[in-house]
């Protein structure tokens, strides 16, 4: 396999990955507050925040793979970027949330290391996509 093709099969690969992890936050939103420890009945009450967060997952999962399938390399880049900006920002905020105490410690930093290995996993893509794949 070529490293051009290589490097387009890592990007849709973080996209559809994100992509079905909103999905998945769309339809199932109390399954993320509480693998983060948040109790049955306030993961209903914050259901809808978690499916505002699955929109934004879908939309940069899908918007990174349309632009990477119509061959428009720069756009596709632009939405990787978009993500890992979002991951990073994540990882902040859980990392405080860890902090006060809003969410069990075990579960947030699983979830600071979900987000650090998502942003990971955007650089690699950034850095092995060429400029015009």
């Amino acid at each position: 396999m070529s490293r051009s093709l290589d490097s387009r099969l890592s990007v849709a690969q973080v996209s559809l990955v994100r992509t079905g992890i909103g999905v998945g936050m769309l339809t199932h939103p109390k399954t993320v507050p509480q693998l983060l420890g948040v109790d049955s009945a306030a993961a209903a009450r914050m259901s809808w925040a978690t499916q505002m967060l699955g929109v934004r997952e879908v939309s940069l999962g899908l918007g990174t793979y349309v632009a990477l399938r119509r061959g428009d390399a720069r756009t596709a880049r632009l939405w990787l970027l978009a993500g890992l900006l979002a991951d990073g920002v994540d990882a902040l905020v859980l990392s405080a949330a860890v902090a006060r105490g809003k969410v069990s410690r075990p579960a947030g930093i699983a979830g600071v290391g979900l987000a650090g290995g998502a942003v990971y996993a955007q650089v690699e893509a950034l850095q092995s996509a060429p400029a015009d794949a």
